[in-house]
Parts: C-alpha cells; structure tokens; sequence
C-alpha cells in the first residue's frame, strides 16, 4: 500500500510538472509573472517558487527568460525578423531588457548574433560564450546538455538528470577514432557520377575518413570480364582506372575493396541470383576468377606500384550470403581459399578482411557459421587478418528460416531489436569464440546500418546520429574499426522510389543532402587527443597540448518493437508518416557538467548540437 501510495504521489508530481511547463510555453508571448501562474494553479507564491525551483533547477523568472530567448533566437535564425520583432513576438516588452538579457545569455547582442548568422549558414548551430574561469569547479548545466529545448513537447517530458564530473588535468588514455578508418562506401560505377564524387569530396574534407570501401568493381555495367567467342576471358580496365584515380589521386584514401558480384560470363551454371542488376553467384570455375583476380591486381599493381597497392585492404564476396541462403557454407570455403589464395600470390604483405557475416546471424542460437569459417581458415592457412562484420542492429528471433525476395522488398522486413546494447552483447559474443578458440584477431564493422535493405524511415532522423556516437564509442575497446554507414543513398540497386528521404542506410542522400547521421559522425571526427572521462550518454577529450578540451553528449532512444511497420508506405504517406514513431521518446534529457583542473586563463566555450531542430535535414523537409 505505501508503494502504490508512493507512486501515485510521483505521478501527481510529474503530471503537476508537465502542466505547469505547459502552460509556461503556451503564454510566453503574455506577459505572465510568478504571482500569476501560481495563482493559475491555486497555490501560494511561496509554495509555487519553491515548487518551481525543485523540478526545473532554477527559478520562475529564469526560466521563462530562457524559454522566451531560445524563442526570439529561433525567430531571428529562421526568418527576416527584426530585433525589435523577435523581441515582441517573444514575450520581451522592453527592447532594453531584452538586448541586455540576449546578451548575458549569449555573450553578443541580438544584432551583432543575427549579422554573424546571416554571414554563415551552418549545418548546426554554434553557440559561443567566453567566460572567465575564475573558480575552480563550473556547473555548464545550461549550456553543454542536450538541444532539445527547443522542442516543446520534449521538455514536457524531461527523461531525468544526469551529473558528469571530470577533472581535465587528469592523465588521460590516446584515443584511437575507429569511427574515421573507413566509412561505408558505395558501388564502384556510382563513383563515375558527379553527385556522389561531390559527397565523398565533402566527407572526406569535412570527417576526413581515411579508408573508403568499395563494391561491385566487376559489375557488368564497367566491362571488366567478358568472354570471347573462343571461350577464353578479355579484360578491360577503363572504367576501373578512372574510379582509382578518383579514390587515390584525388581523395587520397585508403580502398577497402571487395572482390564481390561475379561478371556474368563467369556463372555458367545453375540459376541466377541477381541483386538489382548485380549478381550474387559464386563463380562457377574457381580457376576462371583466380584469373581475374591475378589480372586486375596486376593492372592496379603496374599502375601504382607493388607498396602502394599492398597498403589496401582486400576482401571477398560476403559470408552472409551463406545465411541468406544464396549458397551454401561449403561452396564458400573454397570460394574464399580461392580467393585468399590469389590475392596473397600477388600481394603477400596485403591485409585481408573477412568474412563479412552478419553480427545478428551469428549471435543466433544455434548458428555456427563463424565457428566452422574460422576451423576451415585456421586448417587452411587462410585466416583473416582483420575479422570484419556487417551490423543491421536486427531482430531475427521471428524469421530464423524465413524466405525474402531482395528484389520485390520495398519494406524493412527485420525488425530493430530493442535491445539498445545489442552490437555491444553479439562483439562480446564473437570475441568469447575466438578466445574458446585460442585466436586473436582485431574485429571491425565494416558495413552498419539499422535495418537491412535499407529501407527503416528512421535512417532519415536523428534516431540515427544518436545511434552511431552510441555505438562507436561504446565499442571503441572492442573493435579496430566502425563503419558509421554508407556515405551515399544513391546506389539504388532495389526498387528505386519517389522520396528523397526514403529510410536509406547512407549519411548523404542520392542528391547530395547531409542526414543527422552526417553530422554525428562529423562531431565524432572533432574528437582528439587523450580520453580524460567517458560513461553512459558522454564523452571527454583534451587535445594533445592540453588547451582544448571536447564534450560529447548523446541521447540514445532505443526501438519499439510493438511499433514495427510491416507495410510498405505510398509516396504520399512517406511524406506524413511519422518517422519518430518506432522508437521510444524519452523527452529531454538535462546534464550537469562540472570541470576540475580548468586552465587559468580566458576560457572560449563553443557549443554545437544535431537535434530535430538542428542538423537534421529530413526534420527541415
């Protein structure tokens, strides 16, 4: 009985705490003061102050002051409005007041912000504040917590408050940034298009990734293998040369390549299994692709010279075609000893990834896949140097066995797991087998995305960005490399569709448009140097001369498995369909912030946010 009593009195509170706030940003326009709201809910001055103060952290007047400048900053941001009109329409009824309290708050005035504004767009909205560092611990809890603020209903349902206390003199651990040793590539002919020349120009000069992996270089479309009338192979590398030039010569990165989708003259038997205009055959004749393989090292090789060439990464067709179901587990061991086998005749130094499976398949009950690839390559001599997965973040409980058409799937058919630590339990997993194995070889997620065809609504949002800082940094200890998605929603090898924001896995759209998910990763990048503090939702760097310090913070809502979409939406309904939906809304979340060890001297603090309101591109669409 008291726990029921107790219970009932926090859901009063809470349900007191949401009118109240309630009511604050509905009349923030009017001139509305402390005696006036407490007697809008029949309470005394007094009690309603004290009241105030203990769920919002900081007075009545602050924090209608706040709720009313974060308004005129959004009216000058995102229309012609002028000083004197934000300051109105915000509920400020003297200009002064209102120009004095902007500029406490932001550390400008209203038009010297709105001229710096104009001067610049940018992807997310900085906000700098020099402050003096006159003591030695600072509460930041006003200005480094997440941007949400300036959703209504999400401060509404204000998830909790977490405190963060760090001492920046600390020692500190080097980071290694997993997340900007490669990024998720595309298929190699869409990088003879211009659109998405452009995005990876952009990626690489705004994250500067340092590897870039690639599919499909024997795709039919580019003509490298085709088969003579004699029945002999001729190869022709025109289209490969210009794609390599592109990579190397101009972007300077690292190719991740995959020897994958078999050229069609060399599937002489059995039925095909397209992926779009792709093919996912195995080649019929292993001898026939050790030929290709030998040739077109070969060429790159007498292009770019035997060092330059072994300082790639080189990998085969993916294992996860065996948990599909396109072949079967016996037919890719040799495959991939064929394969291994040539790629090493020609590069012996060269680093070998595979194999490709998927995390989910291979944390199933039952499912020894992993197991039996590693017994074969350990057997074999052929063992990877580098053990390389792809991660969808899947729920496949329910489709153990289940058949799919990949090509007539206009749906995300695997649910997301609501598990929000899901790749964390599976690289735990994987890495038990190798140590029950007695092997140690570094891990990598070479391919992630939530979902696997790339069609869940909420690779648009923000959903996302939270996602990709969650699990990069989480798993840092775990993996050698993370791939935050592929760069590019252009490949459109399934059923091409109407929208431009149409759940793809990649960080850009097809025509060049940066997601959520963009901006993350670009964040991620800004970190350096040593690891001063980490924990749950955050994450604390000093840079190299102990000068600049990087907070990270992220609030991660994880999947509503009840909320699944199983029907596929009309163009029309994409553009009404609430993409948030299918994950659970936690509100706001508040973080405290308190620094020991600040240098003493003029401190600059420069806060930059990816929220609905900021950085998303589809939540602007």
């Amino acid at each position: 009985m008291a726990d029921a009593e107790s219970s009932s009195h926090v859901l009063r509170k809470s349900e007191r705490r949401q009118q109240i706030l309630s009511y604050i940003w509905e009349h923030y326009q009017e001139p509305i003061t402390l005696k006036s709201t407490a007697a809008q809910f029949f309470l005394s001055e007094g009690h309603f102050s004290r009241l105030f103060q203990e769920f919002s952290g900081k007075p009545f007047s602050e924090y209608l002051r706040s709720v009313r400048l974060t308004n005129a900053r959004q009216t000058l941001l995102a229309s012609d409005a002028t000083v004197t009109d934000a300051a109105l329409s915000s509920g400020f009824g003297n200009i002064n007041t209102f120009i004095d309290a902007f500029r406490r708050e932001y550390g400008m005035t209203p038009g010297h912000f709105l001229k710096n504004a104009q001067k610049e767009l940018q992807p997310f909205t900085p906000d700098e504040l020099p402050v003096t560092a006159n003591t030695e611990t600072i509460s930041y809890m006003s200005l480094l917590r997440h941007r949400t603020s300036e959703t209504k209903n999400n401060l509404l349902r204000l998830s909790g408050s977490d405190s963060i206390h760090a001492d920046l003199s600390a020692p500190g651990t080097p980071l290694d940034p997993i997340w900007k040793k490669m990024v998720g590539g595309s298929y190699a002919r869409d990088l003879l298009f211009a659109v998405v020349q452009n995005s990876l120009r952009r990626g690489a000069r705004e994250i500067g990734f340092d590897g870039y992996l690639l599919h499909g270089i024997f795709q039919d479309e580019l003509g490298v293998c085709k088969r003579n009338p004699d029945g002999t192979l001729r190869f022709n590398f025109v289209y490969l040369d210009l794609i390599f030039k592109f990579l190397v010569e101009d972007l300077h990165t690292t190719p991740w390549f995959i020897l994958d989708y078999t050229p069609r003259c060399l599937v002489t038997d059995g039925e095909l299994c397209p992926f779009g205009d792709l093919i996912m055959n195995l080649p019929s004749d292993l001898s026939e692709w050790t030929q290709l393989i030998t040739a077109t090292l070969g060429h790159l090789i007498s292009l770019y010279g035997k060092k330059e060439v072994s300082s790639w990464k080189f990998s085969m067709e993916q294992a996860i075609q065996v948990s599909v179901g396109n072949c079967d587990l016996d037919e890719y061991k040799q495959f991939y000893l064929a394969t291994f086998r040539a790629i090493r005749h020609m590069l012996p130094n060269a680093e070998i990834f595979g194999f490709g499976l998927d995390t989910g398949y291979v944390a199933l009950p039952g499912n020894t896949e992993l197991e039996e690839l590693l017994e074969f390559s350990a057997e074999h001599n052929c063992l990877p140097d580098l053990l390389s997965f792809q991660c969808f973040f899947c729920d496949y409980s329910a489709f153990v066995g289940a058949s799919v058409d990949i090509n007539n799937t206009s749906e995300e058919v695997y649910p997301i797991s609501e598990n929000p630590d899901i790749l964390s339990e599976e690289l735990s997993q994987i890495q038990a087998l190798l140590d029950r194995m007695h092997l140690s070889i570094p891990l990598a997620i070479t391919v992630s995305s939530p979902g696997m065809w790339g069609r869940a609504p909420g690779n648009d949002t923000c959903f996302v960005a939270a996602s990709i800082a969650k699990n990069a940094l989480e798993n840092r200890h775990r993996l050698s490399v993370f791939s935050g998605g592929g760069l590019t929603d252009y490949p459109e090898t399934l059923l091409p569709t109407n929208t431009m924001y149409r759940g793809g896995s990649g960080l850009i759209t097809y025509n060049g448009v940066p997601k959520a998910a963009y901006f993350s990763l670009m964040l991620l990048s800004r970190l350096k140097g040593l690891v001063i503090a980490e924990g749950s939702s955050y994450f604390l760097t000093r840079s190299e001369s102990g000068s600049e310090f990087y907070l990270l913070l992220y609030h991660y809502c994880p999947y509503n498995l009840a909320r699944h979409r199983t029907t596929a939406l009309t163009p029309e309904e994409e553009q009404n369909y609430d993409r948030y939906y299918e994950f659970d809304d936690k509100g706001a979340k508040s973080v405290h912030v308190y620094l020991r060890g600040l240098p003493q001297a003029p401190i600059h603090l420069e806060t930059h946010s990816v929220t609905r309101e900021h950085g998303s591109s589809y939540d602007v669409w």
